[in-house]
């Protein structure tokens, strides 16, 4: 992806992210892109942009000043129904799926390449020893619907570091699971804590504070709630696992996204009540 306007590429080197609007449309709502003297960034598909009002949400972040800035030089573009896209830093190198893969078809800076992965990761999990699992999983679970199987993960992978979302469900009970059995495990937030939890229980209130300070590092991808926020986060959590375990009973939602998303970018997933590998999405 190219920036050809000064401010727009600003915006992303001093705050990691940016939106800007664009004639063309990805056929993926999440791809891999990079950018000069910027590194790898994900590219997020928002909506399409027909009017001004359609930017004012997101002009804080768009490197202009006011949105009627930002407006002009859409037209400027030829951009009207064109879309907007996130784009965000990803943090650490990435490695050329042609020095890695034999026959790979793409070039490492096209963004379009399915094997474009971080360098931390592996493309098999059976060739590399896991080190990271991440979870996800439906907000209804409870701790006693997926204890049994948080057990046999464990014992399967141990010497692991989880990483957990600390979204109402189970992803508490994974936290609640690591913090009881020493395991290691990163909370990443989508927003602050104190607004996550703002509507939940006082007693899984307390629950989440307790495990926070448990946590061997904490994460909080935005300062305020969004749901773009909810995806980053999940992004961040999935790239960075050598596994991802998924605890899916629904049909949509940030779970099902999750799935979809380790599946179109290559991510080792599997069921957490199986312990089968995906073989297609959600």
């Amino acid at each position: 992806m190219k920036f050809n306007v000064a401010v727009v590429k600003k915006c992303l080197v001093d705050c990691d992210q940016v939106y800007t609007v664009r004639k063309y449309e990805t056929g993926s709502k999440f791809s891999v892109t990079e950018v000069n003297n910027v590194g790898s960034c994900m590219v997020e598909k928002i909506m399409q942009v027909a009017s001004v009002d359609d930017l004012r949400e997101f002009t804080p972040l768009s490197g202009f000043s006011s949105v009627y800035d930002w407006w002009d030089k859409v037209l400027q573009f030829n951009a009207v129904n064109g879309w907007m896209y996130h784009v965000t830093k990803l943090e650490g190198e990435f490695f050329s799926p042609s020095s890695l893969i034999p026959g790979c078809q793409y070039d490492s800076n096209c963004g379009k390449c399915p094997h474009f992965r971080p360098c931390e990761l592996r493309l098999r999990v059976e060739d590399y020893p896991i080190k990271v699992i991440t979870f996800t999983g439906n907000r209804k679970l409870t701790f006693n619907d997926v204890r049994k199987n948080l057990q046999e993960i464990h014992d399967s992978n141990p010497g692991t570091i989880w990483v957990t979302g600390m979204a109402y469900g189970l992803d508490l009970a994974v936290a609640k699971f690591a913090a009881d059995n020493g395991i290691p495990f990163e909370a990443h937030l989508p927003f602050p804590a104190h607004i996550q939890i703002s509507k939940w229980d006082l007693p899984t209130q307390k629950l989440h504070t307790a495990l926070l300070e448990k946590a061997s590092a904490v994460f909080t991808h935005s300062d305020k709630f969004s749901m773009q926020a909810y995806q980053l986060r999940n992004i961040k959590m999935a790239d960075k696992a050598d596994l991802v375990v998924a605890f899916n009973r629904n049909k949509k939602g940030g779970t099902v996204n999750m799935i979809n998303y380790c599946k179109k970018s290559k991510i080792p997933i599997i069921d957490g009540f199986t312990h089968q590998y995906f073989s297609e999405g959600v």
